[in-house]
């Protein structure tokens, strides 16, 4: 079946050339190692806007329905808003990167963040995978619950090394990347057998991206 949608999806892609928050069980021991490494953000260290496509308030959307015993691929696959997603993944040949067993959280930019930010050059695509990624189960109100216990936001380091820096702000969860771009949770706690994926409305990726 994963087989058949992907393929439905390349075809697509081809063709056209181109939450009411919820706490699922969480891996604890990733969440936990990866929470002892967060460190405190100064206030008002929000960094402004460079993409040109402002980060408006966003309501956060229903969790989708759970697909706990499939992987984070086939979640994205099944998604409409994350159709570029899939397809920048594809592009870029890192289907097996949300396939693995070892579990992360991913924050997927959905469709119309692709459309002001642009789609990631070919060459870089597995680093913008890895800018987007981090190591462990994060629902939502584990964020929440970080940032509670540290008293403002948090940093937390994405598979590529890089800062993310995750912000408790006017009820929503928003986070920046080393781009400076700030985006906004959407749509959060797509649990996955590999991890949880979160819908966000902005790319963090830091390198200038193509069109």
């Amino acid at each position: 079946m994963k087989n058949l949608i992907f393929a439905a999806l390349a075809a697509l892609s081809v063709s056209a050339c181109a939450t009411v928050e919820n706490t699922p069980e969480t891996n604890e021991t990733e969440a936990e190692a990866s929470l002892a490494q967060t460190i405190p953000v100064k206030a008002g260290s929000v960094m402004a806007e460079t993409s040109g496509h402002e980060d408006v308030d966003h309501d956060i959307r229903p969790a989708a329905p759970d697909h706990s015993n499939e992987t984070l691929l086939y979640g994205a696959m099944t998604k409409y808003e994350l159709m570029s997603f899939v397809e920048i993944v594809s592009l870029g040949g890192q289907q097996a990167v949300l396939e693995q067993d070892d579990i992360v959280t991913v924050f997927a930019p959905n469709n119309l963040a692709f459309e002001y930010a642009g789609r990631p050059e070919q060459d870089v695509i597995a680093e913008f995978l890895s800018d987007h990624m981090i190591a462990g189960s994060f629902d939502l109100q584990n964020l929440k619950a970080a940032i509670s216990e540290n008293g403002g936001p948090i940093e937390l380091k994405s598979m590529s090394g890089k800062t993310l820096n995750v912000y408790h702000m006017d009820g929503k969860i928003k986070l920046s990347g080393a781009n400076g771009v700030l985006a906004t949770i959407i749509q959060s706690d797509m649990m996955h057998s590999n991890g949880v994926m979160h819908q966000v409305s902005n790319v963090l990726h830091r390198q200038e991206l193509g069109r």
